[in-house]
C-alpha cells in the first residue's frame, strides 16, 4: 500500500506544475506589450530635435534683440514668435520619435508619449488591419479604427520592424481577433 502511495502522489504534484505553467503563460499573455519607434525613428528624431532647438534658439535671440531695435519691434516678434511655434513643434516631434512606442494592454492600445499619440480602449475600437507585406517605408502598415475618428490612425510602415508587426497583430488577435479587418474589405468600408 504504501507503494501505491508514493507512486500516486507524483501525479497530481506534475499536474500541479503543468497548471501552474499554464497558468504563467496566460499571466504573461495578459501583460502589456510595448514596441518602441527608436530604432526606426532615430535618424528621424535626432534631425528633427537638432532643427527645433536650433529655430527655437533664433526664436529666443530674435525676441531678445526687440528692445534693442525700436524700429524693427513687429518684424522681430513676429519672426521671433514663429521660429519658436515651429522650435516648438518640431522638438515636440522629435520627443514622439525619440521616445515614441505602441503598447497594447488590457485597457486597449496607445501610442505614447501622450502628447505626441493617441490611445484607443477596446470598446471604442471598431476595426484593425496590420499589412505585414507593406512595402513603401510611408504605406501604412498598422491602421485603427474608431467611431470618433473620420479616418482610420495609422502607424507608417517605417517605424516598426517585420517582427514587431507580426508580434502587434498576434496580440491584437488575441485581444480583438472579431474586429480583424476581412481580407478584401475597402478602407473606409
Amino acid at each position: 500500500m504504501s507503494d501505491a502511495a508514493s507512486i500516486a502522489l507524483p501525479v497530481p504534484h506534475d499536474n500541479a506544475l503543468h497548471a501552474d505553467t499554464h497558468a504563467h503563460s496566460h499571466e504573461s499573455a495578459a501583460a502589456p506589450q510595448s514596441f518602441a519607434f527608436v530604432s526606426q525613428r532615430l535618424k528621424s528624431g535626432v534631425t528633427q530635435g537638432l532643427s527645433g532647438t536650433g529655430l527655437l534658439a533664433m526664436g529666443a535671440f530674435l525676441l531678445s534683440q526687440i528692445s534693442s531695435t525700436p524700429a524693427l519691434v513687429s518684424q522681430l516678434a513676429i519672426l521671433g514668435a514663429a521660429c519658436s511655434i515651429g522650435g516648438l513643434a518640431l522638438l515636440t516631434k522629435a520627443i514622439g520619435d525619440l521616445f515614441g512606442k505602441l503598447v497594447i494592454d488590457e485597457s486597449g492600445i496607445a501610442i505614447r508619449p501622450a502628447f505626441t499619440g493617441y490611445s484607443i480602449a477596446w470598446n471604442e475600437l471598431t476595426q484593425w488591419d496590420v499589412n505585414l507585406d507593406a512595402d513603401f517605408p510611408e504605406a501604412h502598415s498598422i491602421r485603427f479604427w474608431t467611431p470618433s475618428s473620420p479616418c482610420a490612425l495609422s502607424i507608417p510602415n517605417s517605424w516598426l520592424n517585420h517582427h514587431d508587426r507580426t508580434q502587434i497583430r498576434r496580440c491584437l488577435l488575441s485581444h480583438a481577433a472579431d474586429k480583424a479587418m476581412r481580407s478584401g474589405r475597402t478602407i473606409g468600408q
